[in-house]
């Protein structure tokens, strides 16, 4: 079997940011790197409200009226700051000395949404992108993984929620190719 386009092939890992939002930043988005990924990203459509209506005939349909979408992936990089940001329930340190830096993890749930885009270059020198335009972390990391011989991914779930300010057909997520110049801090 011959390819196609060997530039669509994508190889490698890509990298995940969350981007602040231009308004916010006088114009220009802040691209906040969360680092490299390893290992694939997955995604699951799950209906998180329906609606039962009865039909002619006495037919009951079950129509999705709300539905998300449920990200999983691995960050290689398990940079602390980072982690601070994406845990919705984190707090600070209880029983730390002066020199320890890190997070506590409760019970509270926070309904924060972020903007999160994930990149990989192609071999063209394009940038492929694939941009949920809200995010929110699911529960608290509680598989980190601590590994001898190996790297040890920190294992992430994202639900993309329906975005209210785009059309119903376009509210979860997008993925687009772009150059150099519109990929955060102009590409790598």
């Amino acid at each position: 079997m011959a390819v196609r386009n060997a530039d669509d092939i994508l190889i490698g890992g890509g990298r995940v940011f969350i981007v602040e939002p231009s308004a916010t930043t006088g114009g220009t988005p802040t691209f906040h790197e969360l680092g490299f990924l390893q290992g694939e990203i997955k995604g699951e459509e799950q209906a998180s409200s329906q609606t039962i209506k009865e039909s002619e005939g006495g037919t009951v349909l079950i129509i999705a009226t709300d539905k998300e979408v449920h990200f999983t992936f691995s960050l290689l990089e398990a940079n602390l700051e980072t982690l601070k940001m994406l845990n919705p329930s984190s707090g600070s340190l209880n029983n730390a000395g002066s020199d320890d830096d890190g997070f506590a993890v409760g019970t509270f749930q926070s309904d924060n949404t972020f903007l999160v885009e994930f990149w990989h270059k192609k071999r063209s020198g394009k940038y492929r992108c694939f941009r949920i335009f809200k995010g929110k972390i699911s529960g608290a990391f509680t598989s980190l993984l601590i590994n001898q011989d190996n790297a040890s991914p920190t294992p992430v779930d994202i639900i993309a929620v329906a975005d209210d300010t785009k059309s119903t057909s376009q509210n979860l997520y997008e993925v687009f190719e772009t150059t150099a110049a519109n990929a955060p801090n102009g590409g790598w």
